[in-house]
């Protein structure tokens, strides 16, 4: 008999009058959310995880939106939440988290604390090639695509049924703009506390200076910082120890608050 896929839970309702507002990444599938979405379920919250334009189709798809659509399509499900909680946490999953960000400066007194993980401020040296130098002379004579897996991007990349396996050059490039004139003003004006989470050695991130800016620009009081055993962007890659204490720490700095 064939297997059928179901579609994924997006929202449930939970009992703690606390919501968990979970904001995936850039072409990425929206099951590695999976780990974050199950466990506060279970912990009573209530739980939205929206899907941002283009990332339920074909990478042909995923081109014609970018940054500012996924902006709205958060903006909707934080205002959700506000409708039927007192509480709401933030949890941003790589871009997710710079979408996160940006939703904090509404002034949505709701919101009471922001988790990041593998957020970009920085990129390494391969990405920050591309992202500087490839994206734009491939978006300049028309390529589309820069392909995950392999020396143009991410050789640890894991491919998943469903997810993309190439990026849009001409949203790269509005990732790249979206960091550098918005998440790096934005983080300095956070009001609430910050969890940042990101991997020992990401492969895509410059860990070490993008967690020395968040502390440069945040108060010891208000930002923590968690190192992930892994060497990949993609926390949800995390051996079942590694997710647990990942999952532990999240919920321990949000159940503080």
């Amino acid at each position: 008999m064939e297997e059928t896929k179901t579609a994924p839970i997006l929202y449930t309702k939970g009992s703690n009058n606390q919501a968990i507002l979970i904001l995936h990444g850039f072409a990425i599938n929206i099951e590695q959310t999976d780990m974050l979405f199950d466990f506060f379920k279970k912990k009573g919250y209530t739980v939205a995880r929206p899907i941002f334009p283009g990332h339920d189709g074909t990478e042909e798809q995923l081109k014609k939106f970018g940054p500012k659509d996924w902006y709205l399509e958060a903006k909707k499900g934080l205002a959700k939440l506000s409708e039927e909680v007192d509480s709401i946490h933030i949890v941003g999953i790589s871009f997710g988290s710079n979408i996160g960000t940006s939703l904090c400066m509404e002034g949505n007194e709701k919101i009471k604390s922001l988790s990041l993980m593998e957020m970009p401020i920085f990129f390494n040296f391969k990405i920050w090639l591309i992202l500087n130098f490839i994206q734009p002379i491939f978006n300049l004579i028309g390529i589309d695509f820069i392909r995950k897996e392999g020396f143009f991007y991410r050789k640890n990349s894991v491919q998943r049924e469903g997810s993309f396996a190439l990026v849009p050059v001409r949203i790269a490039g509005e990732i790249r703009n979206y960091v550098r004139k918005k998440t790096m003003k934005e983080i300095g004006r956070l009001k609430i506390p910050v969890l940042a989470i990101y991997a020992e050695k990401s492969d895509m991130v410059d860990n070490k200076k993008t967690t020395q800016y968040i502390c440069d620009k945040l108060p010891a009081e208000q930002r923590k910082i968690y190192c992930a055993p892994i060497d990949n962007h993609d926390l949800s890659l995390l051996d079942d120890g590694g997710k647990i204490i990942l999952l532990e720490n999240v919920y321990k700095f949000i159940s503080k608050l």
